[in-house]
Formats: structure tokens, C-alpha cells, sequence
């Protein structure tokens, strides 16, 4: 079967998906890691297909390791600035080039990270089963308890 893993291309959004994909792959089916962003060496260190299908001919500005990051999370208005971005800027675009990936490497099951939203909508649109991993605790947080992320996905709903 040919499974493709749409990811964001951040490491708390990456590594809790190798292990399933390396599983999946060791029972021989053909498996595909897609992000828009380069995450290649961590994909390939892993011994995974990493497809660059995604990634924008001109990279985006918004900061994803290190320093700058640090930075970033540390003020909440830049933070929450950042979210939006990320989740919800240029998903037309997003699902038109997933799709696009999902036919040209003949994908029958798309496994999506929970907040690339566009990847789930593509498949949708393309007829294909999809699941998804989380990659957080945030949604079983007990009913009142509020953590700094999730009150800021929480404002953009």
C-alpha cells in the first residue's frame, strides 16, 4: 500500500510520527514523508522517503528551531501570530498541491499531522482514508484546564 505522512515541518509536529511510518514501512509498505519544509535529513536519518513536493519555492521567514524560537514562544502575541500563520494561511494553495502529491505518487492512505489541516482536507477531497496521530496531550486535558497552546488554538476557532 502506498501511505504518505503530511507533516508541518516542526520537530514536536515530525517525531512523533517515525516511529509509525518505520513500522509501516517494515511490513513493506511504501511510505512517503511530505512537508512544506525541508525535513529531509531527519526523515532520511530515520530510513524514510522524504519528498520535497511541498516546499514552497521561496521560503517563509517563520523561525521553527533554536533561538529564535525560544524568542517566539516566549512572547504570546508573536506566538499566537505565529499559530494563525501557520494553521491557517494559504490552505487552498496547501490542499491544491497535496492533492496533486497524493495522485502523482498514487497515495491510497494519507496518516495527517492534526494541524496541517490542509492535508486532511486533500485527502478528503481526493476520496482518500486518512488518519491521524496526535502529536499532543493538549486534547485530553481535563474539562477547565487551560494550557498557554491550547488557549490559543481555542481563539481561533
Amino acid at each position: 500500500m502506498n501511505i504518505a505522512f503530511a507533516l508541518l515541518p516542526e520537530k514536536g509536529h515530525i517525531n512523533p510520527y517515525i516511529g509509525p511510518a518505520q513500522a509501516l514501512a517494515a511490513r513493506g509498505h511504501s511510505v512517503t514523508v511530505a512537508a512544506p519544509g525541508d525535513i529531509a535529513a531527519q526523515i532520511s536519518a530515520a530510513g524514510l522517503a522524504f519528498v520535497p513536493d511541498l516546499i514552497p519555492q521561496e521560503p517563509g521567514a517563520r523561525p521553527t528551531h533554536g533561538p529564535e524560537l525560544a524568542a517566539l514562544i516566549a512572547d504570546p502575541p508573536r506566538l499566537a501570530e505565529w499559530i494563525e500563520q501557520l494553521l491557517l494561511t494559504g490552505i487552498p494553495e496547501q490542499v491544491d498541491h497535496l492533492r496533486a502529491l497524493y495522485r502523482r505518487h498514487s497515495i491510497q492512505v494519507v496518516v495527517v499531522d492534526p494541524l496541517y489541516y490542509a492535508s486532511a482536507i486533500a485527502a478528503h477531497a481526493e476520496g482518500l482514508p486518512w488518519a491521524s496521530v496526535s502529536n499532543s496531550l493538549n486534547p485530553v486535558l481535563p474539562a477547565g484546564r487551560s494550557e498557554e497552546h491550547t488557549s490559543e488554538l481555542q481563539s481561533l476557532t
